[in-house]
């Protein structure tokens, strides 16, 4: 009973946290912060911001007791029409030493989602798998995805790859494609050919911010690139990046350690180097973020403001880099039916894609559940 009313206390402890708002305080490793939010423009507080409407909200896959309890990380992309998602699924908690990559499709556009398949690992889970990216490239379904292999006391993490057959619906491997890096977004094109994909860097427990870039076709083939560490982090900081290309630059989204405000860093190369990263003045929860830009020419950041139970999309005007609108996408206390140590209400880790005339924004339900809100794109102007 005891470990039963702490458990309560800490959940409400985090389901209230972030109710006494206030403008974040920034303080910044550079003599004024990084403007990725337009000044001009005021910013609402969490309690004062519109929500999102029109909204479709789905569940992709709920956790079933007794089988994977544990969920974490869902990603999308469509192929051939279809759209897919995946994502990490271990027994009980979060443990990189026991988990597994599984996905579902869905033929109308999210509202549906299909049978289950794995995508990578399964039981005695040697090597295991953690959650990744997918692209449909030249006729196929990639998956890549993290593999964790033991590293003295951590885990060094690798990026394998694996191609779905559309016939038969089994992955296989195609093998170790990038060393020290675990991808954390989808694939862009870059300007004039090849491909970049923000994500983390180093063994596991202990990353830093990077990217994995290539200049040909060859997606077996990642160079992997860091971006500096920001100033004052330590050795197990979580560095998630997600990167906006521009013609002439690329800008790096990264999670901060340190202050509750998007990291920024940029490269006119190209993703090749990348600037010492600068605190801006847009409020970001140290989490996982995801930005992209949608067709109409807008760009748009989806990412946790205060804590990881509040979660908001901003979007700029089109064929502007600031941001100047937000909208609450999710918020309110989702709370783990098997509560474990790394569990804790949230609505965290967003993925995007956009597709027949929507955005749709999946993303981890309690680390338990895969979750999707469908929107309209024509919301977002």
């Amino acid at each position: 009973m005891k470990r039963l009313m702490i458990l309560a206390m800490v959940v409400s402890s985090a389901c209230a946290w972030g109710a006494d708002e206030k403008a974040p305080n920034v303080v910044t490793n550079a003599s004024l912060p990084a403007m990725l939010w337009n000044p001009a423009e005021t910013l609402p507080l969490r309690s004062a911001m519109p929500e999102i409407a029109p909204v479709t909200r789905v569940t992709i896959h709920r956790a079933v007791e007794g089988e994977y309890q544990f969920l974490h990380g869902v990603c999308l992309a469509e192929h051939k029409g279809r759209i897919f998602a995946c994502w990490t699924n271990s027994k009980r908690d979060e443990d990189p030493s026991e988990e597994l990559v599984r996905g579902r499709w869905s033929d109308d556009g999210g509202k549906t989602w299909g049978a289950l398949e794995t995508v990578a690992g399964s039981p005695p889970f040697k090597p295991p798998y953690g959650h990744g990216t997918l692209l449909s490239h030249d006729g196929n379904l990639w998956a890549f995805v993290a593999r964790f292999d033991q590293g003295g006391q951590k885990l060094a993490v690798r990026m394998e790859a694996f191609v779905r057959n559309d016939a038969t619906a089994a992955w296989s491997s195609h093998g170790l494609v990038a060393e020290n890096f675990w991808v954390h977004e989808s694939p862009r094109p870059l300007p004039g050919g090849g491909w970049i994909v923000g994500g983390a860097m180093g063994p596991y427990p202990g990353f830093g911010p990077g990217v994995a870039r290539i200049d040909g076709t060859d997606v077996t083939r990642w160079q992997v690139v860091p971006i500096p560490i920001p100033y004052g982090a330590t050795n197990y900081y979580a560095g998630e990046t997600t990167v906006w290309v521009g013609t002439n630059e690329l800008t790096a989204i990264i999670r901060n350690p340190i202050h509750d405000v998007a990291l920024l860093s940029v490269s006119r190369d190209g993703g090749r180097t990348w600037s010492p990263p600068r605190e801006t003045n847009f409020p970001m929860a140290e989490s996982k973020a995801c930005a992209g830009m949608l067709s109409a020419g807008q760009r748009y950041l989806v990412c946790n403001s205060g804590n990881r139970t509040f979660l908001v999309i901003a979007a700029s005007r089109p064929g502007k880099e600031q941001l100047d609108r937000i909208w609450m996408l999710r918020q309110g206390c989702t709370l783990a039916r098997w509560p474990t140590h790394s569990k804790s209400p949230q609505w965290s880790y967003p993925w995007t894609l956009e597709t027949g005339g929507n955005l749709l924004v999946a993303y981890s339900a309690a680390k338990e559940d895969a979750e999707v809100s469908i929107i309209p794109v024509a919301a977002l102007r």
